[in-house]
């Protein structure tokens, strides 16, 4: 069985957790899908040939270190979006809106994290299916670990 996924990692990141959740849903017959529907019939069929609780729990558990590391490394994504998006990649004169239809950068996170393109907001909530307050919110949040919690975003 060949398992494909799509992870952007870096030197530092631990992917030991991806690789055993990987392996045990290798071991349980698990089956990659092309749609949603065919997910959720092969997650279905996996769980009809756990033997027991304890198996179903191991199995959610590779889940959730699955779903863990994904949400790390779209949070990584996210900052790295962000910063080819700052406010120095807009026009000097773009810094402070002038006109409507116009690219301004806007503060999403606190002091010391980079200004963002307004134009990129919307291209980041349209790539990724959020509302633009969703994905203004969602990259403020990643900024803020990742310049004004420095120790947090390291763990």
């Amino acid at each position: 069985m060949e398992i494909q996924a799509l992870f952007v990692l870096d030197a530092d990141t631990d992917v030991s957790a991806v690789v055993d959740a990987a392996a045990g849903l290798d071991d349980i017959g698990y089956d990659d899908a092309d749609t949603a529907d065919g997910a959720v019939d092969h997650a279905t069929n996996a769980t009809d040939e756990l033997d027991d609780s304890v198996a179903v729990l191991s199995v959610f558990r590779d889940q959730v270190a699955l779903e863990d590391a994904a949400g790390v490394a779209q949070l990584e994504l996210a900052v790295a979006y962000a910063s080819y998006n700052s406010a120095d990649s807009i026009a000097e004169a773009a810094v402070i809106p002038q006109a409507p239809g116009i690219d301004a950068a806007v503060p999403l996170a606190g002091e010391g994290a980079p200004w963002i393109s307004e134009f990129a907001v919307v291209e980041f909530a349209a790539a990724t299916g959020r509302s633009t307050d969703a994905a203004r919110h969602y990259l403020g949040e990643a900024l803020e670990l990742a310049y004004r919690l420095p120790k947090t975003w390291a763990a």
